[in-house]
C-alpha cells in the first residue's frame, strides 16, 4: 500500500513558502533539506521520512506558480512530473495536480 502526501501551496507567496511546503510534506524531519532541485530529487526518491513507493496530490499549483515565477516553476513541475517516470530512482507512483473548486 502507497502512502499519500499532500503538498498545499494555496498559500504560498515566496519560493521559501513553496520549499517549506515540500520539505514539510516530503522530509519533514530532515531539516538539512536544501531547497534546490537536487534535493527536490534527493527527497522524490523516498528514505527521508516518507514511506516508499508514495503518491503525490498537488494543490495550490496557480499559487506555487506566482510565488516562484513561471520558469523557476516549469522547472519544480517539470521535476514532480518526470519523477513518476523514475528517471533517477525516484519512488514516486503517481502526481495528481488538483485544480481548485
Amino acid at each position: 500500500m502507497s502512502t499519500e502526501v499532500v503538498l498545499d501551496f494555496s498559500r504560498a507567496a515566496s519560493e521559501d513558502d513553496v520549499w517549506v511546503t515540500i520539505r514539510a510534506g516530503l522530509c519533514p524531519n530532515f531539516a538539512e533539506f536544501g531547497a534546490n532541485l537536487d534535493a527536490l530529487v534527493d527527497v522524490l526518491r523516498g528514505g527521508f521520512g516518507v514511506g516508499t513507493p508514495f503518491k503525490l496530490r498537488i494543490l495550490g499549483k496557480d499559487a506555487a506558480k506566482a510565488a516562484v515565477g513561471a520558469g523557476r516553476w516549469q522547472q519544480i513541475e517539470t521535476t514532480f512530473d518526470e519523477s513518476v517516470a523514475g528517471e533517477f530512482g525516484e519512488d514516486v507512483e503517481s502526481v495528481e495536480w488538483v485544480s481548485p473548486g
